[in-house]
């Protein structure tokens, strides 16, 4: 089976930055799926010549082996892990391929950061 990622939530532009992000390090996922949980109208469309993207409104969390947030808020990054439960060892970080950070600094699991961030040393990210 292909691994797949999950993005949970529907931040068009939070999702067009994962995506982003992702190719800045020549990275293809097979599939990508974006789960619309929060009952949202979707306003752009995320096609992207490197991923195979598909939109659903119900999903069963066992199918993936990755999984991120697609949302800004904290309150819905809390709803969505409160409603769902998703198993947290599956959650990845997306960090652009220009970020600068220090051997000595900490990164906890389902980051998403961007290009040109400059991490400090014995920082610790949770």
């Amino acid at each position: 089976m292909a691994t797949k990622l999950l993005i949970l939530g529907k931040g068009d532009n939070m999702i067009t930055m994962i995506l982003d992000n992702l190719y800045s390090h020549n990275t293809r996922q097979p599939e990508i799926h974006v789960y619309n949980n929060l009952s949202l109208p979707i306003q752009n469309t995320f096609d992207h010549d490197k991923f195979n993207i598909k939109v659903f409104g119900t999903i069963n969390m066992g199918e993936y082996d990755l999984i991120t947030l697609g949302v800004y808020q904290p309150s819905h990054k809390r709803k969505i892990v409160e409603t769902l439960n998703p198993e947290t060892n599956k959650f990845m970080n997306v960090i652009h391929d220009g970020l600068d950070i220090s051997y000595t600094s900490k990164l906890g699991r389902g980051l998403l950061i961007n290009s040109k961030v400059s991490i400090a040393a014995h920082t610790t990210i949770g």
